[in-house]
């Protein structure tokens, strides 16, 4: 049964140890699972192996500790179909399902990757668009306006290495800086001790009245103009070094004494300074004055988040000395940048100093840098150590990409014929003349049409059944007879091209179905109508499998002719040694031993038996069998023969009146016991040859 998994993916932590990981969503193919670690695509029988829905890691290959570090990715295969259905053949549901499944699972991975664009997304975002979800990205540390403005309100020449002497002298020199000078140091000094700023004028007065008012009784700077009559001062009054200090006081002084304005703080500027406290740092409290120390630690922590930014030409610029930590140093081209295999690379600045920078990603270790590359690194406050941050696009690649989203023909080619040259394995070609959207096949070196799914139906005929009509209407019908899967009766009929009555199967004319014989009444059918953009084709050479073949599918006629060799045939078991196959009289073959001792000679009808088939000694046989042997196959001289065996055997000639017998003995001869014979004279004894007599035999030559 078909397998209707929604799951795509997977991810499991790793710990250093475990090699197993499950995979839970169902596939086709181990290879249409995608293993990546840490983010590394992992390669299939090198890193790790599959075996059922379980990925295992090979040694040297198991994954760190990290959170979600592991990912299982399935990315079906629509290249090719799973199963390619041919005319004739038997519809199983191992087949179905396979297709429906490659189907299925391909749409779940193309909803998952449209689940991860946003609503509203469109293929043509604006310039304006892009920069603005670019800057609302948290880390991808773009200069927004509103950070443009805060490094332009930054002064020219601005370093971070200001002193606290600077700091202290930029934040006194600041109107609104609310901070304490030397002077009003000084002033408060001068405030006796338990001063309040709340005396009333008759405690002023009594004051006054109970001494004289002199100097002492006065405040520094606490009579101003309205105090004095006019002519008042004369010059008397007025010390002589005091007057030598007016060219030395700040600007304005000599106008502000000129114009009779008073330079003395008012009670409102006294008010101000009762109950206000020293701090050491910065806070929203009003009744705290912050030191100068505090303002430049608050100073530099507000400029730390800014980072402080320097860009500097190439890798051999970086600045004599370091900044601070945490300031980025944005190099224009890195091109030529050597890369180690641990990530770690060494430049040089303008005064020789070697630089490190560490933690380079690892796309660029173990080769030279681009040109055109722009690198991010972070200056760590020391050492002239740097650490690696970020790399970002050359203007080309950026402006390539932005062509690729909006423009077709910059990813595909167009044209009225199928190109022949600069052709890989997945290119797409929408061929003009055809109005038909080509892929080109590495493993064919062709470019075939692609594909999509079409839908569907399942369909009824009518009129019913009823024995002799043969021209049925079908429901959603389709372009042609072999989108239709009719099944009458559990038989697949033949779908033939054409709109004319076939001699078998049926033919399709506009939405009538011809069937070359009506089928019987009340015969049971099943019809599926599939998509027009459903493509069968052709298998692929040895796609065909036992699994797909139906039972009894293979024909007599499908057999080419001497193409079933010995290797082929049933070997039969170690019982069936020795044993010929054997027909049956209509039923299956079987393994039978041939018993050649109730053979019959008249089966002997022709042909020459080989010597080799006759032992050395012949079995005991009947004289009565011997009948009728040419005298041309009796060659050569007899073994000697007891003659009590040759029963039947006459020597005899002249019509049996006389017997013959030779005249020499020329081989040993031994009588046998008690036995008696006869031999016709002259009888000769060869040399060397010896005729034995034994006792109670006799041997009579006539």
């Amino acid at each position: 049964m078909a397998t209707n998994t929604t799951a795509t993916s997977v991810q499991h932590n790793g710990n250093g140890s475990t090699a197993s990981f499950a995979i839970p969503f169902s596939f086709l193919a181990n290879a249409e699972v995608d293993v990546t670690v840490g983010g590394v695509l992992k390669t299939l029988g090198t890193h790790y192996n599959i075996s059922g829905s379980t990925v295992t890691f090979t040694s040297g290959n198991i994954p760190p500790s990290g959170t979600n570090n592991i990912k299982f990715q399935r990315d079906t295969n629509i290249s090719t179909k799973k199963v390619d259905f041919q005319d004739g053949s038997v519809l199983t549901e191992t087949d179905l399902d396979t297709n429906s499944d490659q189907v299925l699972f391909a749409q779940q991975e193309i909803t998952d990757k449209l689940n991860g664009i946003e609503e509203g997304a469109t293929a043509d975002q604006t310039n304006a668009e892009i920069k603005t979800a670019y800057e609302a990205n948290s880390d991808t540390n773009a200069f927004t306006d509103a950070l443009l403005s805060k490094l332009n309100g930054i002064e020219a020449g601005a370093t971070g290495d200001q002193t606290n002497a600077e700091i202290r002298a930029a934040v006194e020199a600041a109107s609104d800086s609310n901070v304490f000078t030397d002077n009003d140091h000084t002033k408060l000094n001068n405030i006796e001790d338990n001063a309040t700023a709340d005396q009333t004028v008759t405690e002023i007065k009594s004051l006054i009245a109970g001494s004289p008012l002199d100097a002492s009784h006065l405040a520094a700077n606490s009579v101003d103009t309205s105090e004095l009559a006019d002519d008042a001062v004369t010059n008397a009054k007025i010390a002589d070094a005091e007057l030598k200090t007016l060219a030395g006081m700040q600007s304005g002084t000599a106008s502000k004494l000129a114009d009779s304005t008073a330079l003395t703080s008012d009670i409102a500027d006294l008010n101000q300074l009762d109950g206000m406290q020293k701090a050491t740092t910065i806070t929203d409290d009003d009744t705290k004055f912050p030191t100068s120390g505090a303002i430049v630690d608050y100073v530099a922590a507000q400029l730390a988040p800014i980072g402080g930014l320097e860009a500097i030409a190439n890798e051999s610029s970086f600045p004599n000395t370091q900044p601070a930590s945490g300031v980025v140093i944005s190099i224009a081209d890195a091109g030529g940048m050597a890369v180690a295999s641990d990530g770690t690379a060494s430049g040089q600045t303008v005064g020789g100093t070697t630089v490190n920078i560490s933690g380079i990603a690892t796309n660029f270790r173990g080769a030279s840098v681009a040109a055109g590359i722009r690198f991010l690194v972070v200056s760590t406050g020391a050492g002239q150590n740097y650490t690696y941050h970020k790399a970002t696009l050359k203007e080309d690649d950026l402006v390539g990409l932005s062509g690729d989203i909006n423009d077709f023909a910059e990813r595909y080619r167009v044209g009225s014929s199928n190109p022949t040259t600069n052709n890989d394995a997945g290119d797409l070609f929408f061929n003009t003349s055809t109005g038909k959207l080509m892929v080109y096949n590495g493993t064919t070196s062709a470019w075939e049409e692609a594909q999509s799914v079409g839908n569907f139906f399942i369909s009824t005929l009518s009129p019913a059944f009823d024995g002799s009509t043969t021209n049925f209407t079908i429901t959603n019908a389709p372009t042609n007879a072999q989108q239709i899967l009719l099944i009458i009766e559990g038989v697949i009929q033949k779908p033939n091209a054409g709109t004319s009555t076939p001699t078998e199967g049926f033919a399709l004319d506009s939405s009538t179905v011809k069937l070359a014989a009506a089928p019987a009444t009340g015969a049971s059918y099943h019809a599926v109508v599939m998509g027009s953009t459903v493509n069968i084709g052709t298998p692929s050479d040895n796609t065909v499998t036992t699994a797909i073949l139906q039972n009894n599918s293979v024909s007599t006629q499908k057999i080419q002719d001497e193409a079933i060799t010995l290797a082929k045939l049933e070997h039969g078991t170690s019982s069936n040694n020795g044993k010929f196959l054997r027909a049956n009289n209509g039923a299956d073959p079987s393994f039978e031993t041939i018993d050649l001792t109730a053979l019959s000679a008249s089966n002997l009808t022709s042909g020459t038996v080989p010597d080799a088939r006759f032992p050395a000694t012949l079995p005991a046989a009947s004289a009565a069998n011997l009948t009728s042997i040419p005298a041309a196959n009796i060659t050569g001289a007899l073994p000697a023969i007891d003659g009590s065996a040759l029963t039947g055997v006459s020597s005899q000639k002249a019509d049996g009146c006389v017997t013959e017998n030779s005249q020499t003995i020329s081989n040993n001869y031994t009588m046998g016991t008690n036995k008696s014979g006869i031999s016709a004279g002259p009888i000769t004894i060869a040399n060397n040859v010896t005729v034995n007599i034994p006792s109670g035999s006799r041997y009579v030559i006539v």
